[in-house]
C-alpha cells in the first residue's frame, strides 16, 4: 500500500491551509480536533471505493460450534497471514493480522492459485460471514481491512500505555498503537518501534581515475601587419619614409629577452620589413628557443611559437611619435607538460554503532553506478550476532554476488573489528558511484505503525480542513471545500478504474463497478 507521512501530508498540511503555523501555533487542543475531522473523514472515504491497494485475500477456518456453523466471526485472524515485506513504499513492519472490515467475495478454493469461478455466495449477520454450506475446513476471503484511526496526542515515556493504545510521535510523524499491556518507556520512533527503515553512517572519500598525461603545448602569438585598432586605417604600403617598426619580447617575470627594429625608407614593401624584423628576432640569443616564422599569405604576420609564457611587450609602428599598436592575437595558450599518474579506487566507510543492531532487521547495501544501475546487497541479523558479524555478514553477501552481479568483484572490503565498521574500495575502472546503507527495522515488540493512505491523503485534507472552517462559523468556505472533496476522490479512484475494454492497456472494470477481478 501507497502510504503518506501523517505529519507532514496530512496533520500540518490542514493547519496551514487554515493559515496556522503547526510548528508554533497549533495547540494540543486544536490538533485534537482536527485529529477528530480526520477520523471522521477517513471513516466516511475507506469503504466508499473498493481501493485494490488495501484489499486482502486471506484463509480462514469456518466455525463448526452448534448454532454458528459454517460462519467467519468478524474478529477470526486468517490463517496464513504473514507480516508486509519492508521497504519505502511498504506500510511499515506491523504484525497485527488486519481484521476483517467489508467483505468482498468468499472462494472454496485458493483464487491465488487457480484460474477456476470458484467463488460462493455467502451472507452477512451479527456473527460474521456466513459462507454457505458447501466448503471444506477452509475457505478465502477477499475483504478490506477495517478503518484505521489517528490521533495527535503524543507519545510520552513516562505513560504507561495498554494494547490498542494509539500515540502520535512528533519525531517520525506517524501514528502507532501499542500490541501489549503495561507498554512504559518504548520509543515508538526509535529503529525497530516503528519505522520501515532508517540510514546507516556512510563516509566516502572520492576516488580518482587514471591520468594519461599531456605534452606540453606551446603558445603561439601572431604580429600582423596591420593596426590593432578596430576600424583604423591600414598600413600603408610601402611604409612613409622615417616609420619605425618596433617588436620587443619578455617572459612571464617581464625578464627582457629579444627585439627587432626597423625604420622604413619608404621604398621598401611591408614584406620586406617584416621579413627584416623576422630575421633579427631569430637572431636574439635569449631567444634560441623560439620559433620565428614569416607568413605571407593570406594576411601577412610574423609567428612565434615557444613553450613558455612570453609577452609581447612592444608591437608598434609609425611615426617617432605618435607611435600605433601593431595587431597581436593570440592563436595558442601555453599548457605545461602533465606527468601521467595512477588513480584510486572510490571507497566508503560503513559504520555501526551499538544502538542501530537489531536481531532480525535486514542490513542493506544499494550501490549506484554512473549508469543508474544499482547493485544490491543484503544481510539479516541473527539472534547470536553483534555489530561485527553484521559487517562480516555484508562482505560474504558481495562475494557470494560476484557470480550473478560482476559489479561486486570490482569491490573490495576490510572489516575493521575495533571500530567496528567496514571500508568497501571500488575499482578505478567501475568510475564513481554512490551507497546507501539502511536498516530494514524487523518490526517492534511494543508498537505497530498505523499508515495513513496515499489514496484518502487529498480528500481527508480537503474534508477535514472544511469541518475545521465550518466550526470557525465559516459556513460558505466550507461548502466549497467539501464539493472540491467529490473532486479529489474521483482523481484517486480514476486510477484504478478503466473501460471495458480500453485500447491502450489490458485493464479491465468487470461489470462497470471499481472491483478489480483476482
Amino acid at each position: 500500500m501507497r502510504t503518506v507521512n501523517f505529519k507532514n501530508d496530512v496533520l500540518w498540511p490542514i493547519a496551514y491551509r487554515l493559515g496556522v503555523d503547526p510548528r508554533q501555533e497549533l495547540l494540543s487542543d486544536q490538533a485534537n480536533a482536527v485529529a477528530s475531522y480526520i477520523n471522521s473523514w477517513v471513516r466516511r472515504l475507506w469503504d466508499a471505493a473498493d481501493w485494490p491497494e488495501w484489499t486482502i485475500t486471506a484463509k480462514f477456518a469456518p466455525t463448526t460450534a452448534p448454532g454458528v456453523e459454517h460462519i467467519v466471526t468478524w474478529n477470526a485472524p486468517p490463517l496464513d497471514y504473514t507480516p508486509p515485506s519492508m521497504g519505502p513504499d511498504a506500510p511499515g513492519p506491523n504484525t497485527i493480522p488486519p481484521k476483517i472490515g467489508k467483505v468482498l467475495k468468499v472462494y472454496l478454493l485458493d483464487p491465488r492459485t487457480t484460474r477456476a469461478p470458484v467463488d460462493t455466495p455467502f451472507r452477512l449477520n451479527h456473527l460474521g460471514i456466513h459462507c454457505g454450506f458447501e466448503h471444506g475446513t477452509s475457505v478465502w476471503i477477499k475483504y478490506v481491512a477495517r478503518c484505521p484511526q489517528f490521533t495527535s496526542n503524543p507519545w510520552i515515556a513516562s505513560v504507561i500505555y495498554n494494547k490498542d493504545a494509539l500515540v502520535y510521535s512528533p519525531v517520525s510523524g506517524e501514528c502507532y498503537v501499542s500490541k501489549s499491556n503495561n507498554n512504559l518507556g518504548h520509543d515508538p520512533a526509535q529503529p525497530g518501534g516503528g519505522e520501515p527503515f532508517s540510514p546507516l553512517s556512510v563516509q566516502e572519500t572520492g576516488g580518482t581515475a587514471d591520468n594519461p598525461g599531456l605534452p606540453a603545448t606551446a603558445q603561439i602569438i601572431d604580429i600582423f601587419a596591420a593596426p590593432q585598432t578596430p576600424g583604423s586605417s591600414p598600413i600603408p604600403d610601402p611604409p612613409p619614409n622615417g616609420y619605425v617598426f618596433t617588436i620587443e619580447v619578455r617572459d612571464a617575470t617581464n625578464v627582457f629577452l629579444g627585439d627587432a627594429t626597423h625604420t622604413a625608407t619608404g621604398a621598401q614593401s611591408l614584406s620586406t620589413i617584416f621579413t627584416d624584423l623576422r630575421t633579427q628576432l631569430a637572431a636574439e640569443a635569449l631567444m634560441s628557443s623560439f620559433t620565428v616564422t614569416l607568413v605571407t599569405s593570406p594576411t601577412l604576420k610574423i609567428r612565434l611559437q615557444n613553450a613558455s609564457n612570453y609577452v609581447i611587450s612592444k608591437a608598434q609602428y609609425g611615426p617617432a611619435s605618435p607611435t600605433l599598436p601593431l595587431l597581436t592575437v593570440q592563436a595558442q595558450p601555453y599548457v605545461p607538460a602533465t606527468a601521467p599518474s595512477s588513480g584510486i579506487g572510490q571507497s566508503f566507510k560503513l559504520t555501526i554503532a551499538p544502538d542501530q543492531f537489531m536481531q532480525g532487521a535486514i542490513y542493506t547495501l544499494t550501490f549506484t553506478t554512473v549508469d543508474s544501475n544499482q547493485h544490491i546487497a543484503s544481510y539479516t541479523a541473527a539472534s547470536t550476532d553483534n555489530t561485527q558479524q553484521v559487517l562480516a555478514g555484508l562482505i560474504n553477501a558481495m562475494i557470494a554476488l560476484q557470480t550473478l552481479d560482476p559489479f561486486f568483484t570490482g569491490v573490495q572490503s576490510a572489516l575493521d573489528t575495533v571500530g567496528p565498521s567496514a571500508t568497501f574500495t571500488i575499482n578505478k575502472t567501475l568510475g564513481n558511484a554512490s551507497l546507501d546503507a539502511i536498516i530494514l527495522a524487523p518490526g517492534s515488540t511494543y508498537w505497530d505503525l498505523v499508515p495513513f493512505p496515499f489514496v484518502l491523503a487529498d480528500q481527508v485534507v480537503r474534508g477535514a480542513g472544511a469541518d475545521v472552517l465550518g466550526e470557525q462559523g465559516q459556513t460558505d468556505k466550507k461548502a466549497v471545500e467539501e464539493q472540491a472533496v467529490k473532486t479529489e476522490f474521483d482523481v484517486r479512484t480514476g486510477a484504478f478504474t478503466a473501460p471495458k475494454h480500453d485500447a491502450l492497456t489490458d485493464q479491465y472494470q468487470g461489470d462497470g463497478k471499481s472491483r478489480y477481478e483476482t
